[in-house]
This record gives C-alpha cells, sequence and structure tokens, in this order.
C-alpha cells in the first residue's frame, strides 16, 4: 500500500490540470500513478483525461458534475494509501510537500493537516477558519498559535492530507454537501470523533483561488454558499435552526446586489435546498 495517494477533483478544469500535474511531479513522474484525477461531469473531459493519462496519472470520469465531495470520495476509494492528500487543480504543490505535510502531521499527532496557503503574489491568505455557525449564533474564532503547526476548528479545503483510517471512520465527505461547508463538515466530524486538525507553517502552497473550475459565477457560488450553510445549521444544530437560516438566506437574496438577478438565484436556492436535504438522487 502505498503511504500516500493524492486526489484531485476537475469540473471544466482542463486549462489548469496540465499545469497542476508538471508541478506535483516535478522530479516525480515515476510516483504518477499515486494521482487519481476524477473528472465530475466536465465538458472537457476528453483533454482532462489526456492530460491525466499523459502524466500516468489515474483518470477517473463521473457522468455528471457530483461536487467536490462526493468526488474526492470516488478519488479515495480509487487507490489504498495510508494517506490521502486532497488538492485543489489550481493549487502549486509539489508530491515533496505533500510527504512533508504528512510528515509533519505525524511528527505532532494531527489526524488532518493543511499548509499555509498564499496568493499567487505570495501574501499569506487565511487558511483556518473556526466552524460554521447560522448568523445568530455567537462564533467563538481562537486566534492561532505562533509557531511551526497550530490547531484549527477547521482548515482550507484546497489541499489537506488526512490519515485514511480517521477518514474511513468518520464515512469520509457527507454526499449531500455539493459544494461550500463540505470540509467543515468532515473537519467537526473529525475532531468529534477524537482526531486532531491543523496548519503547518513548514509547508507553503499557492493558488489564485476560485480558478478551478470554467463557467462558473460569483453569483451562482454565492447561492451554493447559502444552501450549504442551512445544509450545515440543520446537520449540526437543529431543523428549526435550519427553517429559521433558510428564510434568513432567502430574505439576502432577494435584497443583496450579490444576487442578481434575484429570481435566478431565488429559483437556484429553492432546486437546491430541495434536492439536497430532501431528496437526494443515486449519483
Amino acid at each position: 500500500m502505498n503511504k500516500i495517494s493524492v486526489v484531485t477533483v476537475t469540473h471544466n478544469s482542463s486549462h489548469i490540470i496540465q499545469s497542476f500535474l508538471n508541478v506535483l511531479l516535478t522530479d516525480r513522474a515515476a510516483d504518477a500513478q499515486r494521482v487519481v484525477v476524477v473528472d465530475s461531469g466536465s465538458e472537457d473531459k476528453e483533454a482532462t483525461r489526456l492530460a491525466a493519462e499523459s502524466s500516468g496519472s489515474v483518470f477517473v470520469s463521473v457522468a455528471k458534475n457530483v461536487g467536490y465531495g462526493t468526488g474526492s470520495n470516488i478519488g479515495a476509494n480509487a487507490q489504498g494509501s495510508e494517506w490521502i492528500a486532497l488538492v485543489n487543480p489550481d493549487v502549486g504543490v509539489t508530491l515533496d510537500q505533500i510527504e512533508k505535510l504528512v510528515g509533519e502531521a505525524r511528527r505532532n499527532n494531527y489526524q488532518c493537516m493543511g499548509p499555509s496557503v498564499l496568493d499567487e503574489e505570495g501574501r499569506l491568505q487565511k487558511s483556518w477558519h473556526p466552524i460554521a455557525a447560522p448568523p445568530w449564533r455567537k462564533r467563538v474564532t481562537p486566534m492561532p498559535e505562533q509557531g511551526d503547526e497550530f490547531p484549527a476548528s477547521s482548515i482550507s479545503g484546497c489541499c489537506m492530507v488526512i490519515e485514511r483510517s480517521w477518514f474511513e471512520k468518520v464515512g469520509g465527505f457527507d454526499e449531500s454537501f455539493f459544494m461550500f461547508c463540505e470540509e467543515i463538515d468532515l473537519h467537526k466530524r473529525l475532531l468529534e470523533a477524537g482526531a486532531r486538525v491543523g496548519i503547518s507553517n513548514l509547508v507553503e502552497v499557492k493558488t489564485p483561488g476560485g480558478a478551478s473550475s470554467l463557467g462558473t459565477t460569483k453569483r451562482w457560488s454565492n447561492v451554493e454558499r447559502a444552501i450549504a450553510h442551512v445544509q450545515f445549521t440543520t446537520k449540526h444544530y437543529s431543523r428549526l435552526e435550519g427553517a429559521v437560516d433558510a428564510v434568513w438566506r432567502i430574505l439576502l437574496i432577494s435584497t443583496s446586489p450579490l444576487y442578481k438577478p434575484r429570481l435566478a438565484s431565488l429559483h437556484q436556492f429553492a432546486e437546491g435546498i430541495w434536492s439536497r436535504m430532501f431528496h437526494r438522487p443515486a449519483r
């Protein structure tokens, strides 16, 4: 069994997947079989397949867009390994860095760990965040400890390593989440099961953020985020608070310019809530 496998989920990402693989496999072409590229219902699937297979990576195609969490579960199940690295295709990271991150996790007794995240200009980005909560609940936001590593309630899903035994222990990602909050939900369940989640400042990766898929808009992403937060509130707090959160999100969509055209956003929100919380079709 490999010590580490790398999973990346693509959706209309052929414009960046070759560069991702080139950086990831720098001086490590022989290890390409440890990389799993899961294409999630892309229109440019064949271009992504060509890039993955020409590098020697494993390519898995899913007929429809199943989202980050489900795609990551599929990729994690495609190979056996002691550790799973989940990396977005717009992140610049090498296998050497991923191995170092796993080493730091082991050395400091973390079962899930992420690196420091920089933007393309090298500016430090916030790579950790508190557990999500409805807007009327006060959230305690602990300041990270200074040093080489520190614990966190949740870390950026753009790049993280997870010990497979713990990933499987909590059942992987909750596949009812399509986009947003799925990593927060996973981290919450890991912490509740007794795992440690944290950040290593000794490993740095770069990402522009939001460059993984072509054809998505900020409005569409804002609505998906609203849907995910209602799901999270309902799952981890109560159905009543979930219903109140849904009403709150509808008011925001109806009034904020971030959601224009509002009718399209309201339709997307209603359809997302129905399909992901009340009617969950098979893949």
